[in-house]
């Protein structure tokens, strides 16, 4: 076999077998390391079925991922299994004695002139993330690398070159060492059918896969039984002190819900730390997301925390203030001035700095009456008359850092650790060290997700990178843009090392750096969405409304009174809509009848739920011509609609179905790439509200009755909905557990009579009465003149050609004929009998003949 001829399709069938249309590819052509910012995007990549490859460097994942929203994330969350092994720059970084154990290779390839890779298949996929972490480190530590520490070989999102014609390799260390030209990839040794027992390849190198993996650490755990968090978390079992079995948040992501695994830890210094040992959560998710969640779940949990964690560390502050000696300031000296005359130290370097006096206006503190409202500047004012560097004024200074660090003032926050530094003769940067230090005293993962912090993380993890047209960052925890003198100033305080938090950004890993090419909306949990392969930020916010069981009945009355037969389309059309709002449903509800029936309170609490992702648009809204209405929106709540002009509604039909990436034009000058999800709800009191045909597959025509319900029940119904903040969270939690197994959101269920009655009344009026004059039978719909009846419409009408007017005939049954008898001039003449159509010319010249003296005699 002609090793060269090998393509990339039949390498992804030999390591994924039928599963080769949804292996995770990428590709590009420029040097890996010369890619900008605006080009990270490219390692995005997606299914092989979906991504066509292009001439450069072509990559291909090891691993199968699940989909997330329509696309491959090669992400350890959405972790399937593992096809095989690849081991890279075997011939240039790995020992030769190393590589007699290797048992063989399904292939290999050659991926530069002096390197080249080895996938050695499974025999089975393997979906166990410890195996394969063990796995990989211990073949790392056995020497298959030449620093034994090569990270990318230890992950499961490990990407290898795809070989296959294009395929090339553009670093510019191997264009270099190949006479400036890009070394292509080819496969150099070929052997489909090798496999091994993942067990086996262990055992070659005396790795144990069932080693045990480093867990999260919980040093600090403490019984801590007024943890606020055990109030928002199923408690099932206290395993020790500070050791709590729980029902994991996500455990609906767990394979058949199984509810084990999951368990927080309440520490000494009143964090907390979280642990769930399932595939979905053991790798990606801490005690900030368990944190977020709470949050997201209960509005007030945050405040509640905050709060009990800044009066623990006050009341260990106090107690700890209690226990000391009484300060070594003369009392005469107190209500005067304290003078400070111990020489200022570097608190890193130990170096004597000056010995000027350190004067501090500092007023007498009443012992006996405290001041509860003062209790930080108290403090501050003990801490000043404690000896210079004793272990007791540093113990002190540590308590109050923790104290002030969840101060929920900014401004009072700097004003503290102002105060704090001028006492304890320290620079900005000797505040962010000390504050390092104590973070590492605790648990790394238990530290909250605030601003307050005071870690890198907080701003990587939060704080994304806009290019340069942008000018600036986006932050994920406000969700708003930020210029840089914006960002600086809002977390200035922070000096992370003596670093601006910009600065902090500039200077990162670029791999930890978060990048966006501007920002986008979809509904789901990703923080950074992939739009044309580039990523953006992504606006989109839950509903903040908690779902709640409440007696909804009198809405799901109001629904059936106004729906009728189609309630439970339109009840199943917003209960998809909840349920799976990052998809699109094809078709959509207009609900027409007589003014004040209720129309709109149908749809009224879906809005409230979606909030800022609803909107009610106008008709004017409509013909304006901006797409300001749809950006970031999920509902579109169209009120009173009427587009009579077909041209009109052809621009808002190309929104009902399409779930393509739009280009929306936004006031300003501001184009946005969005995709279209909207779910759009219509109502109207007009006959021809819309200009569509019979035939049209987008909209369910629901007719509403033109009585009302009793004024009572209005007044009832809309005070719940304006006033009753239960109500709405009740029709939320109906719809999200409304049954939609059945619902098909890509076909309307029926083209109705409402439907088929506002085709006829929003047809044009020269059709109308062509109508009625063939039912009045003005003309014999069996035989008559074009021209005479465009003579009739054009007395009556404005109709100027016949051109529409043939079309509507032909699309209701009307046949053009022409009869012609040898030495007659022929005729032309319309006719709906399908008799006629399929007489000859003769016959149908003397059938014309016959009809024209009929119509004479009985006129």
């Amino acid at each position: 076999m002609d090793l060269k001829t090998i393509t990339q399709q039949q390498i992804l069938e030999v390591m994924f077998g039928e599963n080769a249309p949804f292996a995770h590819v990428n590709s590009f052509a420029e040097p890996p390391e010369d890619l900008t910012n605006t080009q990270r995007g490219y390692w995005a990549g997606n299914y092989f079925k979906d991504y066509p490859l292009r001439w450069g460097n072509q990559f291909v994942c090891v691993s199968l991922f699940s989909d997330a929203g329509g696309r491959s994330r090669r992400r350890k969350a959405n972790f399937i299994s593992q096809a095989g092994l690849m081991l890279d720059d075997v011939g240039e970084k790995t020992e030769q004695e190393v590589m007699d154990k290797i048992p063989g290779a399904t292939f290999k390839q050659q991926s530069s002139l002096h390197s080249s890779q080895w996938f050695l298949k499974f025999k089975e996929p393997c979906n166990n993330q410890d195996w394969l972490d063990n796995l990989t480190d211990g073949i790392v530590a056995a020497g298959l690398t030449s620093d034994l520490s090569d990270p990318g070989m230890k992950n499961t999102t490990r990407l290898m070159r795809l070989a296959g014609p294009g395929s090339v390799n553009t670093k510019k260390k191997r264009v270099a060492e190949n006479n400036g030209v890009a070394p292509p990839v080819t496969v150099t040794e070929w052997n489909p059918d090798w496999t091994i027992d993942i067990q086996k390849l262990a055992a070659v190198f005396d790795i144990d896969l069932d080693a045990p993996r480093k867990q999260t650490r919980v040093n600090g755990a403490a019984d801590i039984s007024d943890h606020p968090v055990l109030k928002y978390v199923n408690v099932k079992n206290v395993l020790s002190a500070g050791r709590i079995d729980i029902t994991c948040p996500w455990v609906e992501e767990h394979t058949n819900q199984v509810d084990d695994g999951a368990a927080i830890f309440t520490n000494e210094d009143y964090t907390i730390g979280f642990k769930c040992n399932h595939g979905h959560c053991i790798d990606t998710r801490n005690a900030n997301d368990l944190l977020a969640i709470l949050r997201q779940q209960n509005p007030t949990f945050g405040q509640e925390y905050s709060n009990w964690k800044s009066q623990k560390h006050k009341e260990q502050l106090f107690d700890f203030l209690d226990g000391l000696d009484p300060p070594s300031t003369p009392d005469f000296l107190i209500g005067e001035a304290v003078v400070d005359v111990t020489p200022r130290i570097d608190f890193m370097s130990g170096s004597v700095l000056g010995s000027s006096p350190v004067v501090a206006n500092l007023p007498a503190i009443d012992h006996n009456t405290p001041n509860p409202n003062n209790d930080i500047q108290e403090v501050l004012k003990k801490l000043a008359r404690l000896d210079s560097r004793s272990d007791s004024q540093t113990e002190l200074a540590e308590k109050l850092i923790k104290v002030i660090e969840v101060e929920p003032s900014a401004a009072k926050r700097i004003n503290y650790e102002d105060d704090l530094r001028d006492v304890m003769c320290w620079t900005k940067a000797d505040l962010a060290r000390v504050t390092k230090s104590l973070k590492h005293k605790g648990n790394d993962d238990m530290n909250d997700n605030t601003p307050s912090g005071r870690n890198k993380a907080w701003l990587l993890d939060n704080i994304v990178l806009m290019p340069e047209g942008q000018g600036g960052y986006y932050n994920l925890d406000m969700n708003l843009f930020q210029a840089q003198g914006s960002l600086n100033t809002l977390y200035g305080h922070l000096e992370i090392d003596e670093d601006s938090p910009s600065q902090v950004l500039t200077k990162a890993n670029p791999e930890m750096l978060k990048i966006a090419m501007g920002t986008s909306w979809f509904p789901s949990d990703e923080r950074i969405i992939y739009m044309d392969d580039q990523p953006y930020v992504n606006t989109y916010r839950p509903p903040a409304l908690e779902p709640k069981k409440y007696d909804v009945n009198d809405w799901l009355i109001l629904v059936d009174y106004i729906c009728s037969l189609q309630s439970k389309n339109v009840l199943d059309h917003m209960a998809y809509t909840v349920q799976h709002p990052e998809r699109k449903i094809n078709w959509q509800v207009l609900v027409c009848g007589e003014q004040r029936t209720g129309k709109t309170m149908i749809f009224t609490p879906l809005m409230k739920v979606f909030g800022l992702s609803s909107n009610v648009v106008s008709n004017k809204n409509l013909e304006d011509g901006w797409d300001d209405l749809f950006f970031k929106k999920k509902v579109l709540l169209m009120e009173e609609v009427w587009q009579p002009d077909a041209r009109k509604f052809n621009a808002l039909k190309s929104k009902l179905a399409n779930n393509e990436l739009e280009t929306l034009n936004i006031k300003g000058g501001r184009m946005v790439l969005q995709q279209n999800l909207y779910a759009i709800y219509m109502c109207t009191n007009h006959a021809d509200a819309l200009h569509f045909d019979e035939n049209d597959d987008k909209i369910l025509v629901v007719q509403a009755p033109s009585e009302r319900l009793s004024e009572e029940f209005y007044a009832r119904l809309g005070g719940k909905m304006d006033f009753d903040k239960d109500f709405i969270a009740g029709v939320y939690d109906y719809l999200l557990k409304r049954d939609v197994s059945d619902f098909k959101q890509g076909v309307m269920p029926e083209r109705t009579q409402a439907m088929k009655d506002m085709v006829k009344a929003s047809q044009p009026e020269y059709v109308t009465m062509f109508d009625n004059a063939m039912d009045d039978r003005l003309f014999h719909p069996e035989c008559f003149k074009l021209e005479l009846v465009m003579d009739y419409l054009k007395a009556n009408t404005r109709v100027k050609s016949s051109k529409n007017l043939t079309k509507h005939m032909l699309k209701n049954g009307y046949h053009n004929c022409r009869g012609q008898m040898r030495g007659q001039p022929a005729v032309r003449f319309w006719t709906n009998s399908e008799k006629v159509i399929s007489m000859s010319p003769t016959e149908m010249f003397n059938y014309y003949q016959q009809k024209s003296l009929e119509m004479i005699l009985t006129r």
